[in-house]
């Protein structure tokens, strides 16, 4: 399992995507459920931020091409977050993997070009449809303020 997840994350080529964690001890779990569920058939490569401020600093150093907000928890105002991401120009499809979602919670999130996938059903089927919704709703979107993460 462990060659395998380096020969899908070592590429400086590869598809970067932005995991935003809070949780560091969860990162070991973060990480094999998308080796697992990568859906692509470019390399993975992962840059981590554990918060909206870190991951502002991350997108301004090394643009991504996908953020993936990764929630144990239902404390965090995943919305808000979200906003703040997309009010500084984050143009980019956005997966929020959580536990438990509520269905304005998830109405938000498509508002906001991003998909909600549980935990549980994240597979590479379920996560390739979500990046799919997420850009087919990025679309929609305002184009109002400068990308800051494309490339």
């Amino acid at each position: 399992m462990v060659s395998h997840l380096k020969s899908r994350l070592t590429s400086k080529s590869g598809f970067r995507v932005l995991v935003i964690d809070e949780n560091e001890q969860n990162r070991a779990d973060t990480l094999r459920a998308l080796a697992r569920s990568w859906p692509f058939h470019r390399e993975l490569q992962v840059i981590w931020a554990h918060d909206t401020k870190d991951a502002l600093a991350r997108l301004r150093e090394e643009p991504c091409t996908l953020v993936l907000l990764n929630r144990h928890t239902r404390d965090r105002d995943v919305a808000t977050e979200l906003r703040r991401l997309r009010d500084h120009g984050l143009r980019v499809p956005v997966v929020v993997v959580s536990d438990l979602a509520s269905a304005e919670l998830i109405a938000e999130l498509k508002l906001l070009a991003a998909v909600h996938l549980p935990r549980q059903q994240m597979s590479k089927v379920t996560f390739h449809d979500a990046v799919g919704n997420s850009l087919r709703l990025l679309g929609r979107l305002p184009s109002d303020t400068q990308p800051i993460a494309v490339r």
